[in-house]
């Protein structure tokens, strides 16, 4: 038997080029640096029991040559053993195929049959760019690694994606998923045709169910409302309205109404170092964006100097804690808030749904100016405003009602807010936060 790194006496048949492969790799001071990785990748495959493809024989006996110096010496027979393997080949299936296929996938603890586009190719170092492609078009990763698929949603974008992406490449798409394909071209080139939208101040393109819900909710289509349509465009699918008509439209609102509208997500950040709470809640009159949820938070005058000094806040000692800080009283914010809804909010629209403790002078008079203003109300479908503390939970009265958000006010920027409050709010089709403070690790739109 021949020993690894030593001539050998005697020969009693050939040797596989495996053996050479591991005599290269458990030989110290032969192998270059420039060879470790491919030949200790080919060392562990065959190890495992697999046999070398015909790509990586062929490889292999060129990379063997290269220390036929070395090897010649001590292996007289070592170019003849070069055709002999360990095991058969092992079969690569080079097809590169993009079907779609029905994949069960898991969804709030249940399983649900979804339907996907499913990209099949073996791996190699110049498919790299192409999975990296793959996974900026899913949505979370799905991959098969037996079967080496690739798994994405199949939506109208992901299907112009794909196929735009790979149809160049040598893959054998699915025919009907070239038929959607074309279908989603065709529609994107005549867009004006089936885009849904309010076109010459009509809704088109759109089920009559949405026609029945928006003209019961705005109205129809208008000069003086066309903003309320673009506001809801994401829940009532519209995608196009006449430029002439929203230029006409937008002369009349305000600024930050005008910025909101152009959000590209339901995150919005409002600097109070650029606005006052009275021009926010303008805004949100403009767009009647009730119901709306309002959480207070524990502020003081370090954090957020900019926030007082736009709405004027007022501050006082808190004596309660270790050290003095400067603190904006609960009745101060709920007071000012106040002041400004009153031009658009009834008081019995309100619904304060928290109390203070009586531990100070301004915890009685955050009490008593919810008694005296008949803010004390109970919420229900025809509540305007409700405001909770953002680190209280949230009363069993309002969770037992029908009374949901449309839009959420956080008047401080933090990620420590009470779970069942954050839940709540998210219910939220636009979450504004007006702080001065700004987290850039957060996907926000600034207004």
């Amino acid at each position: 038997m021949l020993l690894f790194g030593t001539e050998s006496t005697e020969r009693k048949g050939p040797l596989a080029i495996e053996d050479y492969l591991d005599i290269i790799v458990l030989t110290k001071d032969v192998l270059k640096d420039t060879d470790h990785k491919l030949f200790y990748s080919l060392h562990r495959q065959t190890n495992k029991g697999m046999g070398l493809t015909e790509r990586q024989h062929a490889l292999l006996k060129n990379k063997l040559l290269e220390y036929s110096d070395w090897l010649d010496t001590k292996y007289p027979y070592f170019r003849d053993d070069l055709d002999h393997l360990r095991r058969p080949y092992r079969s690569i299936d080079r097809s590169r195929t993009i079907t779609i296929t029905e994949r069960e996938t898991p969804v709030f603890g249940g399983i649900i049959s979804v339907t996907m586009i499913a990209v099949r190719f073996p791996f190699s170092n110049k498919m790299i760019k192409h999975i990296d492609f793959i996974k900026s078009v899913q949505d979370r990763r799905i991959y098969d690694n037996k079967t080496k698929t690739h798994y994405i949603k199949l939506t109208e974008r992901n299907a112009l994606d794909i196929v735009t992406h790979f149809k160049d490449l040598d893959f054998d798409i699915d025919p009907r998923l070239i038929d959607y394909y074309n279908d989603v071209c065709h529609i994107q080139d005549n867009h004006l045709t089936y885009s849904p939208g309010v076109y010459n101040f009509e809704l088109k393109n759109v089920h009559q169910k949405v026609i029945d819900y928006s003209h019961n909710k705005f109205g129809e289509p208008s000069v003086s409302n066309l903003h309320l349509y673009r506001d809801a465009a994401n829940i009532l699918g519209l995608s196009h309205f006449d430029s002439k008509d929203v230029i006409e439209n937008e002369k009349s609102l305000s600024a930050m109404t005008k910025s909101i509208l152009e959000r590209t997500t339901n995150l919005c950040f409002a600097s109070s170092k650029e606005y006052g709470l009275d021009e926010l809640l303008l805004s949100i009159n403009e767009l009647d964006r009730y119901p709306l949820l309002v959480t207070v938070p524990m502020m003081t005058k370090r954090e957020s100097s900019y926030f007082y000094k736009a709405n004027g806040f007022a501050t006082t000692s808190d004596k309660q804690r270790d050290y003095l800080i400067e603190v904006v009283a609960d009745v101060t914010i709920l007071s000012k808030m106040h002041t400004y809804l009153q031009p658009y909010v009834n008081n019995d629209e309100i619904s304060v749904m928290y109390r203070k403790e009586r531990k100070t002078i301004e915890d009685c008079d955050f009490n008593n100016y919810i008694t005296r203003h008949q803010l004390n109300n109970l919420p229900t479908e025809k509540t305007k405003v409700v405001f909770l503390h953002q680190q209280k939970r949230i009363p069993k009265p309002l969770l037992e009602s029908n009374w949901r958000p449309r839009t959420s006010l956080l008047l401080k920027m933090t990620l420590s807010a009470n779970k069942t409050i954050t839940i709540f709010r998210e219910s939220s089709d636009l979450i504004i936060t007006y702080s001065d403070e700004f987290l850039t690790s957060h996907p926000y739109f600034v207004l």
